[in-house]
């Protein structure tokens, strides 16, 4: 394990650590998610795009998300913020996401 990582580990308590990445199939009610852009991008506009499309559905990296609805038709689950987020973040609240960007949340551990 790198050093950053090591850091990191120590710096961020153990309940706040992500488990691996969610499949579509592991979205399910009741299920705490948090959107991630961690990973490498090809390019500085494939990161920017990639956050302006979580940032235009209502998600934001890092903040957690309770699953309230999930639609297998519509391919689609709705979330809400799981505490009262800045006011700048702040919108009508619960949001309908489409589930393709499953691959960018992880979730709490349990």
């Amino acid at each position: 394990m790198s050093a950053t990582a090591l850091l990191a580990t120590a710096l961020v308590p153990s309940a706040l650590r992500l488990n691996a990445r969610l499949a579509e199939a592991d979205l399910v009610v009741g299920r705490v998610v948090v959107p991630t852009l961690a990973k490498p991008w090809e390019s500085r506009k494939a990161f920017r795009t990639a956050r302006e499309t979580l940032f235009a559905q209502g998600l934001y990296p890092g903040v957690d998300y309770e699953i309230l609805e999930r639609s297998e038709e519509e391919r689609t689950v709705t979330v809400k913020p799981q505490y009262p987020l800045v006011a700048k973040l702040e919108r009508e609240w619960p949001v309908t996401v489409d589930t393709a960007l499953a691959p960018r949340c992880k979730r709490r551990r349990e």
